[in-house]
Parts: structure tokens; C-alpha cells; sequence
């Protein structure tokens, strides 16, 4: 009974630390988290733009809006602005292309990029002068907004800026906003998405230009506008005229960039409820865009009504009730962290696809670390990339003799009568190849004989799936072809007595396959990382071949991370070009590719060692002493006496490319050693302190550190011989391995916090041996405990005195079995909870 009583009570604890890793804005949908990025972080340069994406991702964000359009001109180079006698590109960014740089660095780490027209119609904005236009708007003044008065500008007495407007009614105008429009999609086909924004007017006071005027007593037969005041009964007509205007540009836009690329989402930042009508109406209506079809999704921005954010989100769906084209904005200067909270917890109870966060300047290292731990827990497609309705999406779904249950996929599914259905509606934002799939939910026992009709547009699929019962997973009910604007619904219902169940459909975009990145570390190893986790127990080496004339030995894919696959092959040469082909291949969703081919060449460098007797190692200090030992590399290291820290050496490596690295050390083992050596890793400013117990043994060494280094730039290595063990006991100083690798989730140095952080262990998942990291906000010491499923501790570490900031201790799991563990880390009366997974 004790020993039932003690399992029972480990059993509520583990349940207890599973809850804590769920976090309580977890959501299974698939949603947009994304944020504005302005111009001042791509001004840096190619580092500024990678260190804050990695910010971003590492933050739980799968998107970024990167700002283009600013005082006429663009990022990139521009013939269309040449055409127009602009300026070609914006004089900050002459001489490279922010905008490729960011495609580049985005999707090497998975982020979504979608270009920004942050300025949209308002071509120039100057802090005075009222007499230049800008380099457009000045050769084509024609194009211009004007007031009743006949000034051309607007004033905004808030941030005292003059601005230049173009008009919606003027053909030329749009037709020059498109066709920009059009060249980014046309020349960035890499590019996720277009986000425009102020496609709108300034007020009701614009426009009365001579076109307008025209156009509109054309078109309507009313009177001049000019003599239209804002108390005639015209004055409504007037108003909705101006709305047909920019619902005609942004359908425009929106049906250009589909031709060319339909596989781009468009979306719009646009104005809140409340500037729909009356005196703040920017005759902007969005919800005819979204009921047109001329928009994939809106973002209102909500700024400044976090207190009533829900009420505001009510009124958005108000005005188009259907939650998957809304996707808030809201501004986070100044939020506290439950307010953010609250927000995302109320966008994802109204059912809609994500938020966007305004903008990257009002992050910081608090509300990131919120946005990691608590809001944006587990990575999640995009809805570029999936869509999922639930039995519960109450917008999206309808059925006839159906009752709800408790379980499924997300706490509920519908159970219906032979006589009954169940429908899904489903909300493309692009064309492609997509995979559906229905979730069968395990709590149904009965034998399955279910027929599925899939509807687009006037086309209709019958699929019809048989088994003896659920076993809770998805089930796929085939491939399809799908445009953007497809209409499609999914109906299931019973072939016999037994009846149905319905619970969730998934419809997942089937990508090409690609190789991400690759490079041969010896003459006779390459690794190549996909853009996706590969089925590896279907590989075989005959799906793969290199040219000219390379034989392959061995395919192997990497445990700690099933994108990546190694070959074993004949030598390489330095300076020739090869080709890798493969074919054949799935990815965990049972995809199959056709065939893929990677570029490459070989070059020494990518894998060092570095013993202590390499010109690349140094001593700080004299009191090292040298120790044979057949264990070691080189047959010998040097250690230290533990103390104060004073006693140090140091690695050093040139990166032969730019590009990750993994840098691990290697050591003896010995009673006699250091548990808490610390080794600092740095790369320029940035570094990684990671304390290693020497007296375990590591056969493939210990994992120290990913880091970024620009070609030619040192990876130093340091160790020194600081530690609360006595003086009987010793620092080892042995080799450092280094050698290029692959974006896994790379800690970069931070700033203290202000608050106590744990990230997430990496590599994860893992084979054998993983580093663990926190941040502390002030020094202490640190209890680590692991426990597996049961609730049985199989690992307790106490570490004294770490310093404040980020901190690594390196973790062997070699003598566990595969499965999934639970790590908890405590100090200063704080503690954080996450999982890891083992593979073997």
C-alpha cells in the first residue's frame, strides 16, 4: 500500500510538471505570429537582419513583415521606379539587396517573409516643407490627393509631418502602385507573402482633385463634390464612392500578384472598427475586400485597446464574420506580460488564425522570453501552409443529427446517425498541392465504414474509409489540387447503422523538397540538411547518386536531427563541382519528392581538432601541467589544480566560411577531475558559458555550443580552472572539436534578464548527450532534477554559485532508455519546467 500510495503521488507530480510544460496560451491551430520589422535593423546589414530573426525564432514567431516602401522608393532596386522617373532605391541600401538577404536568412531558419508596403498610397512625407512632393509624385503631380481648399498635402498635427497622397481614383497612380506591386512578386518568387498597407485615405477631407470630381459625377451623376458639404444627404454617397476606390486598388493588387504567383499570401494592416465611419472614417472598407475575395487576410490594428482587446475583436467580426481572414494587430509598448497574454488568448477563443505583434523596436528581453515560454510554446505551421478545422470551429462547420463528445483531437467530436452528416468548410490563402486528412478519434470502437465527399467549387470527390476502429490519428483521405480561391468543404457521413464520427479535418500544402544547406566535412563526408524531417527507415542508398562519378558507401541520418542525412563516399577533390541527386524520398507526412540535386564543392577546413599541442592552442598561465595518457588525443593533456580561475588556456579556430558551427570538447574521464569545468565559447561579442563534469565520460565528446561565425572570424575556446571543488581535485585541458553544422535552435548571448529563463534544451531530440541552458537574473545556485514518465528521478544536479546571465551544463543520458523526459531547474526560489526527448 505505501509503495502504490508513493508511485500514485510520483504520477500526480510528473502529470503536475507536464501541465507546467503545456503553457496556457498553447494552441494546436496552425497560426500566424508574426511582427512588423522596420527599416532600421535591415540598415545594419546581413548580422542585424540574422540576429534578429534568430530572436524571433527562438521567441516562438514563424513570420516577419519586412518594411519596404518609404518616401517613394523601395529597399531593393526598382526598374519600375526607374520607369516612373523615382528614385531606384532607397540611397541607405545601395550596393546589395535587404530584401534577398532577408528571404535568405529567414527561410534558412524557417521564417516566413512577406514583404511590407508600410506606406502604401502615401507616396512622401516631409517635416515642413509643404513644396516638394517627393521624387514620384513631383513628375506626375496630376496623381495627387487634394483637399476641398486645393492643398495638396496632409498635415498631421500629432507627429508634425506634411503628406503626400496618392489617388485612388486616378488610374495612372494605381496602375504605377500595381505594377511595383507586381515586380517584387515577379522578381522574389521565394517571397511567402505581401503585406500592403494604407490603401486608404487620410481623412474625409481628401480627395476633391480633378479626377476625383470628374470620375465621380461621371460615374454616379451626382453634383461636384466640391459642393457637396458634410451635412448634405449626398455627402453619404460621396463617402461610399471613395470605399469603391480603394476596394478597386486593393482588388487589383490583389488579383495582379495571384497571376503571378499564386502560391503568396496578400494581406492588408488596416484600420480599427471604429475608423470605418463618422469623423475618424478612413474610407477604407476592408470588410468588402475580405467579402470580395480581394484580400487572403486583414490585420486591424488594435493599438491602444488591450483593456477591451475582446470586445474589439468582436467588433471586427461584426463587420465580416469570418474569423480566418482576421488577424489582429496590436501594439506591445508598454503591455505587461499578462496583458499580452490576454490578448493571444482571446484571438485564438474567437477563432482566428494569429496575431501580429507592432512592431520589433518595442521587444525586449522580458516580453521575448514571454512570447517563448508562456504564449508562442511549440512551433506550429503557418496557414500558408495548413489549414485545420475542429468540430468546434462554429464558423466553418454545419451537420444534421449530430451530437458532441467529450475527447478526440481537441477535447471534443461530433458522433452522428446513418441518417446524418457532418460538413467542414475549408479557407485556402494559396494554390498548390495539399494533403487532407481527417483525425479519427480513438474513443470510437465501433467498426468504421464512413464515406467522405470532397467538394471544390462544382468538382466532387468520394472517398471511403473502412477499419475496425479509431486509433486516434490522422487518417488521409488523398491529395488535391487547390487554387486560392477554391471553395471547398469536406462531408462526411455513414455507410452503415454504426454511424460516424467527426472531429477535425487538415489540409497540409504539399511543398517541393529541397536541400537547404550542405557541405562535405572530410574528403569522403557530406552532410546535407532538408528543408523537412525525412522517413528515415525508408531510405536506401540507391535514392542517391553524385556526379561526376562519385560512389556513395553509406547514407546515414542524423538522430538529433531526422533532416539531416551524412555520406560516406569516395574522395572528393578540392575545386570540383559535384551534384547530388536524390529521389524517391518522404517526409514524415508520407510525402514523396521528386527528384532534388544540391550543388557543391569540397574544401578542407570544415571539421578541426585542435589538441593541446596544435599551434592553434595557447596557455594563459604557467601552472598547467602535462599528463600522458593513452585516452587522450594525442595521447596526452594538461591539467590544472581547481581555484579561482586565474589558471587558464585557450582554443582557436578561423572559420573557413561563413556559416554554424558546433564546437564540442574532448577529455579523459577521472574521479580525480572537475564537475563543474567552465568552458566559454566566443565568437566577437557574443558568447556561451557552459559548465562540464569531466568525470563523466562523453564518447563523442561534449557538446559546447552552436555558434554563427562569419568567414575568417576566430571561434575562441576558453577554460579555465575555476570551481568549488578542493585543490585535490583538477581542470582538464585536452581538444576541442569544431566543425560546420547545421541551424539547430543556436542560443546566442544575451544581456542579463530581468527575470529567470530556461530554454529549451538542444540538441532535442537527442542521442545521448544534450546541453541544457538557462539565464539568471542574479547569481545563486542551481538544483536541477529529471524525471521520465513515471515520475522516477534519474538524474539530481546541484551547481553552486552561477553567475548571473546565460549559463550551459552538458547532460549524458547514454545510459537511459529512448523516451521522453521531464527536466526541472530551480534557483533563487524560482523554478521552470520543460521536456526533451531521447532517441537512440
Amino acid at each position: 500500500m505505501i509503495q502504490s500510495t508513493r508511485r500514485h503521488l510520483r504520477l500526480l507530480f510528473i502529470s503536475f510538471l507536464l501541465y507546467l510544460t503545456q503553457g496556457r496560451t498553447e494552441t494546436l491551430f496552425p497560426e500566424y505570429r508574426t511582427v512588423w520589422l522596420s527599416r532600421d535593423v535591415l540598415e545594419l546589414g546581413r548580422e542585424s537582419i540574422r540576429n534578429a530573426f534568430i530572436d524571433l525564432k527562438n521567441a516562438g514567431f514563424n513570420a516577419v513583415f519586412v518594411n519596404n516602401w518609404y518616401k517613394g522608393s523601395t529597399i531593393y532596386p526598382s526598374q519600375v521606379l526607374a520607369n516612373y522617373g523615382g528614385t531606384t532605391q532607397l540611397s541607405e541600401f545601395e550596393g546589395w539587396d535587404p530584401l534577398q538577404v532577408a528571404i535568405e536568412e529567414g527561410h534558412q531558419i524557417g521564417l516566413e517573409i512577406h514583404l511590407w508596403f508600410e506606406y502604401g498610397l502615401w507616396l512622401y512625407v516631409t517635416y515642413g516643407d509643404t513644396t516638394y512632393s517627393g521624387p514620384i509624385l513631383s513628375r506626375h503631380p496630376g496623381w495627387l490627393m487634394t483637399k476641398r481648399n486645393g492643398s495638396n498635402y496632409n498635415k498631421d498635427a500629432m507627429y508634425g509631418t506634411v503628406q503626400f497622397w496618392a489617388d485612388p481614383a486616378n488610374d495612372s497612380a494605381m496602375q504605377f502602385i500595381v505594377e511595383l506591386v507586381e515586380e517584387a512578386a515577379r522578381n522574389y518568387p521565394e517571397l511567402d507573402g505581401i503585406e500592403m498597407d494604407r490603401i486608404r485615405y487620410p481623412n474625409t477631407d481628401f480627395s476633391f482633385s480633378d479626377t476625383t470630381r470628374s470620375a465621380y459625377m461621371r460615374e454616379t451623376g451626382g453634383s461636384d463634390p466640391l459642393t457637396i458639404s458634410t451635412s448634405s444627404v449626398e455627402w453619404a454617397a460621396f463617402v461610399q464612392w471613395r470605399e469603391r476606390q480603394t476596394s478597386d486598388v486593393a482588388n487589383k493588387i490583389y488579383r495582379a500578384v495571384k497571376v503571378i504567383n499564386p502560391k503568396l499570401v496578400v494581406s492588408a494592416a488596416v484600420a480599427p472598427p471604429y475608423m470605418l465611419s463618422g469623423s475618424d472614417d478612413k474610407m477604407q472598407d476592408w470588410p468588402t475586400w475580405c467579402r470580395e475575395h480581394s484580400i487572403d487576410f486583414v490585420s486591424p490594428m488594435l493599438y491602444g485597446l488591450q483593456d477591451s482587446f475582446d470586445y474589439w475583436l468582436g467588433r471586427c467580426l461584426s463587420e465580416y464574420a469570418s474569423p480566418m481572414r482576421i488577424i489582429p494587430g496590436f501594439n506591445i509598448d508598454g503591455l505587461t506580460n499578462t496583458q499580452i497574454s490576454t490578448i493571444m488568448n482571446a484571438t485564438r477563443n474567437r477563432q482566428m488564425p494569429g496575431g501580429a505583434v507592432w512592431y520589433y523596436g518595442y521587444l525586449n528581453e522580458t516580453n521575448l522570453s514571454h512570447f517563448e515560454t508562456e504564449v508562442f510554446d511549440d512551433p506550429i505551421q503557418t496557414p500558408r501552409n495548413q489549414i485545420i478545422i475542429d468540430d468546434n470551429s462554429t464558423t466553418y462547420i454545419s451537420g444534421s443529427g449530430v451530437t458532441s463528445n467529450s475527447g478526440g483531437w481537441n477535447g471534443t467530436f461530433k458522433t452522428g446517425s446513418d441518417d446524418g452528416y457532418f460538413r467542414w468548410n475549408i479557407t485556402l490563402y494559396v494554390s498548390g498541392m495539399f494533403a487532407l486528412s481527417t483525425f479519427l478519434p480513438s474513443e470510437w470502437q465501433s467498426a468504421i465504414d464512413w464515406t467522405y465527399q470532397i467538394v471544390t467549387n462544382d468538382d466532387t470527390t468520394t472517398k471511403f474509409l473502412t477499419a475496425e476502429k479509431a486509433f486516434g490519428e490522422w487518417a488521409s483521405l488523398g491529395y488535391f489540387q487547390l487554387n486560392y480561391d477554391d471553395a471547398v468543404q469536406v462531408i462526411v457521413s455513414s455507410s452503415n447503422s454504426n454511424g460516424f464520427a467527426a472531429d477535425a479535418v487538415k489540409l497540409t500544402r504539399v511543398l517541393p523538397f529541397n536541400i537547404v544547406e550542405g557541405f562535405p566535412t572530410t574528403p569522403t563526408r557530406l552532410s546535407v540538411q532538408f528543408d523537412r524531417v525525412l522517413d528515415t527507415t525508408s531510405i536506401d542508398i540507391a535514392q542517391f547518386f553524385i556526379s561526376p562519378s562519385i560512389a556513395i558507401r553509406k547514407v546515414t541520418p542524423d538522430l538529433n536531427d531526422l533532416s539531416v542525412l551524412t555520406f560516406v563516399c569516395d574522395s572528393l577533390t578540392t575545386g570540383i563541382s559535384y551534384r547530388l541527386s536524390a529521389w524517391n524520398l518522404r517526409d514524415s507526412e508520407g510525402n514523396l519528392s521528386d527528384t532534388v540535386t544540391f550543388n557543391f564543392q569540397y574544401q578542407s577546413g570544415f571539421s578541426e581538432l585542435i589538441d593541446n599541442s596544435s599551434n592553434l592552442f595557447y596557455e594563459q598561465s604557467l601552472n598547467w601541467t602535462e599528463v600522458t595518457d593513452p585516452n587522450a588525443v594525442g595521447s596526452s593533456y594538461l591539467k590544472a589544480t581547481c581555484g579561482d580561475g586565474t589558471e587558464r588556456v585557450y582554443w582557436r579556430y578561423p572559420a573557413p566560411e561563413t556559416g554554424y558551427y558546433q564546437v564540442t570538447a574532448i577529455f579523459p574521464d577521472s574521479t580525480e577531475f572537475a564537475d563543474d569545468a567552465c568552458y566559454i565559447v566566443k565568437n566577437g561579442t557574443a558568447f556561451d558559458t557552459t559548465r562540464v563534469n569531466q568525470r563523466i565520460h562523453y564518447p563523442n565528446g561534449c557538446p559546447l555550443s552552436i555558434t554563427w561565425a562569419e568567414k575568417s572570424v576566430n571561434i575562441v575556446v576558453k577554460l579555465h580552472n575555476l570551481s568549488i571543488n578542493t585543490s585535490d581535485h583538477w581542470v582538464v585541458a585536452d581538444a576541442v572539436k569544431i566543425e560546420r553544422t547545421f541551424y539547430s535552435e543556436v542560443e546566442m548571448s544575451t544581456p542579463t534578464p530581468e527575470v529567470f529563463s530556461l530554454l529549451q534544451n538542444y540538441p532535442n531530440p537527442f542521442n545521448g548527450q544534450t546541453t541544457l541552458a538557462f539565464i539568471l537574473p542574479k547569481p545563486g545556485d542551481v538544483h536541477i532534477e529529471v524525471f521520465d514518465l513515471t515520475g522516477r528521478e534519474v538524474r539530481n544536479i546541484n551547481l553552486k554559485n552561477q553567475p548571473d546571465g546565460r549559463n550551459k551544463v552538458c547532460l549524458d543520458f547514454g545510459d537511459l532508455k529512448s523516451g521522453f523526459y521531464i527536466y526541472r531547474v530551480v534557483s533563487n526560489g524560482k523554478q521552470k519546467v520543460g521536456k526533451m526527448a531521447l532517441v537512440k
